[in-house]
């Protein structure tokens, strides 16, 4: 198997030497061959990369290699700094490492946690020094903490004495009053987080915490396979090994340090550890490969949680962490192989499916589903989220019996059509883990596809470039502003590490710029507005030309195609939703109204010519389609394609999204081409 090792610049750069030849020797161990390469090296039209490999006696040799089948991606960037051609390629190659939401998000997710809540320490934003003196009424000493750093850079103690504030940043202090202290917090370039200084000291005056490695092993499971202490200098605050920190062996330790919880406190640590990975993950889409958690036990045993860290440092334990790293990577290949080449499930006797709802259903929705699953000879079962046992396998589902639909406990079904709306408000990424047995019909969880990334696909396809408005992803503030200025109407979309998208309207007027979100109206100089872009440069934003999609007439108009793939694995069309609102875009409260296509198509077009219309859209939703799925590595059988259509008649796509059709067609419209297309995948990959 051959597993690529990959930083968008270059992989040797960000590794510590020792950590590659960590991977190196596990990789021959378990019979992987790694390429070492950049995006330079990436020909994402032959689908091949030119890297490095090693010899096996030192050298190395440079040569073309077809795409691998995993990706270790070695300190990933955020979406704001991927490239389109490092956008496309990560749809096409599964990747093993993802980031995660900052310090304060996680404490926030994990503070939902009724198990978790009580290891967190209290955290708040910093914004303005009252809340530094309202903590130091209550606490000696706090720290301070930047929400995005690592490796301990920015972490400072802070203590008061008086009217004189002591901030402590490594061994250096510095005295400052409280107006001083105010400037300082307000010079801030970044979120900074606020918390009591939690005692975790040796004996000698050393700080110290505990590094729990949780990583996924070569099943997909995590497992804790290190735990160590990591001690910081004395006089100092943080004890990261990367700012003069040290490790020793845990059980030797806690012998000398913690000797009342020499035999407890590894099976703790362990379990903890274990749970903060689970939550964490729970909260997100996609399965983390490795977490390094950091915890801390006062004098009291009480242990409190400090951080979870992606890509964590492990300075003096590469050649144990690369076990699991090259074990999982294969597991990663070899579940991307199975998606791309093997069935479903191979199965003697009827398949069978389960529909899962995020609310109990209404029988005239079931009816329909029962009836053309009695028709393919299908089983068939309902069941919600909440019913779903990812340990046992088994599910608490309604099965029909006659007339009637029984709950029974049933093992997972052959294969399930999700249901479930994107807005749903309970979390279910765990659907699209890696690390259970249910099969999904699409294992692509449902939601917008980035804009950065659709228009990187769709620019790619020379039938399609023509059909991409004008877009961007600035990197400075006046580059931002001079594309707005050339096109007068843009979109904002930005987003962070999740990629979830906020959307901002933005409008050149002669003598200032407006700026509408979903709320507010705003109105900025050019002093000001170059003050809002620069507010947006670390989450992250694409722009997009606006397009004047009207019909004759004035009123602002959108276009939803819905796609499916039928049995012979073909993409055809569901229902083709003009959307149309009655008043203009800027005015509030103006929700669009469903009309009819046929009714459209004649209106503006005529007989003739919105024949071709019709022909055109359905052509370019089906191509768009197929280019997205012929660059994702993840399976997927619904789309949602948006276009819009200017003064000249022309059609230009807008985006797509990961959603099926049940809110626009009738039931059984969907249930007759998804139950066959299920079956047929099931039986026939091909």
């Amino acid at each position: 198997m051959l597993i690529g090792v990959f930083h968008p610049q270059d992989p040797f750069a960000v590794m510590p030497k020792e950590r590659v030849e960590a991977i190196l020797a596990e990789a021959a161990r378990q019979e992987v061959r790694l390429v070492f390469f950049n995006e330079s090296g990436i020909d994402l039209e032959q689908q091949t990369v030119q890297g490095l490999t090693s010899g096996g006696s030192g050298e190395w040799q440079e040569a073309v290699f077809p795409f691998p089948t995993a990706v270790m991606n070695i300190r990933p960037w955020g979406p704001r700094k991927r490239t389109p051609k490092e956008l496309v390629f990560r749809k096409m190659v599964p990747f093993t490492a993802f980031l995660i939401g900052d310090k304060w998000e996680v404490t926030r997710l994990l503070s939902g946690s009724a198990e978790l809540s009580g290891h967190l320490v209290p955290t708040l934003l910093l914004k303005q020094v009252e809340t530094i003196e309202e903590l130091l009424l209550e606490h000696d000493k706090l720290v301070l903490k930047p929400a995005s750093g690592s490796r301990g850079d920015g972490v400072q103690a802070l203590t008061r004495s008086g009217d004189v504030f002591v901030l402590q940043n490594g061994t250096s202090r510095k005295e400052m009053s409280r107006e001083e202290l105010t400037h300082y917090i307000a010079g801030f370039k970044k979120d900074f987080l606020i918390q009591p200084y939690i005692r975790c000291l040796t004996s000698g005056g050393e700080p110290f915490d505990f590094r729990i490695l949780v990583q996924r092993n070569g099943a997909g499971e995590w497992t804790v396979p290190l735990i160590y202490p990591r001690i910081g200098q004395a006089d100092t605050i943080t004890s990261n090994v990367s700012v003069g920190g040290r490790t020793e062996l845990l059980e030797a330790f806690l012998a000398r340090e913690l000797p009342a919880g020499r035999y407890s406190l590894p099976k703790q640590l362990h379990d903890l550890g274990l749970a903060i990975a689970e939550a964490v993950n729970s909260h997100y889409a996609f399965p983390l490969n490795e977490l390094g958690i950091d915890l801390a036990v006062d004098n009291q045993c009480r242990i409190w949680f400090y951080e979870a860290n992606t890509c964590p440092g492990t300075l003096n334990h590469e050649a144990e962490r690369a076990v699991l790293a090259i074990a999982y990577a294969k597991y990663v290949g070899t579940e991307n192989l199975k998606t791309r080449e093997a069935p479903l499930r191979q199965e003697s006797g009827r398949v069978t499916a389960g529909l899962l709802f995020d609310a109990p259903p209404a029988l005239t929705e079931l009816e329909p589903y029962a009836g053309v699953a009695a028709s393919l000879g299908m089983p068939l079962s309902y069941f919600l989220y909440e019913d779903i046992r990812f340990r046992a396998s088994t599910i608490a589902a309604h099965v029909q019996e006659g007339q009637e639909w029984v709950r029974r406990n049933i093992p997972f079904p052959d294969v399930v059509y999700n249901l479930i709306q994107q807005d749903h408000k309970e979390d279910v990424s765990r659907l699209h883990s890696s690390t259970h047995h249910l099969f999904l019909t699409s294992t692509e969880p449902k939601g917008p596809i980035p804009s950065s990334l659709f228009m990187a696909l769709a620019s790619r396809e020379p039938r399609l470039l023509e059909r991409v408005p004008a877009y961007m992803s600035p990197d400075e503030a006046e580059e931002a502003r001079l594309f707005i200025d050339r096109h007068g109407s843009v979109v904002m979309k930005s987003g962070g590490l999740s990629e979830e998208e906020e959307t901002l309207f933005i409008k050149r007027l002669p003598t200032h710029y407006e700026v509408r979100d979903s709320e507010f109206v705003h109105h900025f100089n050019n002093a000001d507005f170059a003050v809002f872009l620069g507010l947006f440069q670390e989450a992250g934003y694409v722009l997009i030309q606006q397009i004047d999609s009207r019909i004759s007439g004035g009123h602002p108009l959108h276009l939803r195609v819905y796609l499916m793939k039928d049995q012979q694995n073909v993409w055809r069309l569901m229902q083709i939703t003009p959307l149309l609102a009655l008043a203009p875009l800027e005015q509030p409260d103006n929700p669009p109204v469903i009309v009819d296509w046929d009714w459209l198509l004649f209106r503006e077009f005529g007989d003739a010519s919105g024949e071709d219309m019709d022909l055109l859209i359905q052509e370019l939703a089906v191509h768009t389609a197929q280019v997205v799925e012929a660059s994702n590595h993840r399976r997927f059988h619904e789309l949602v394609v948006d276009f819009a259509l200017d003064k000249d008649r022309k059609l230009w796509l807008l985006g797509a999204e990961f959603d099926g059709s049940q809110d626009v067609v009738h039931p059984y419209d969907v249930a007759r081409i998804v139950l066959p297309y299920a079956k047929s995948r099931i039986q026939n990959p091909s």
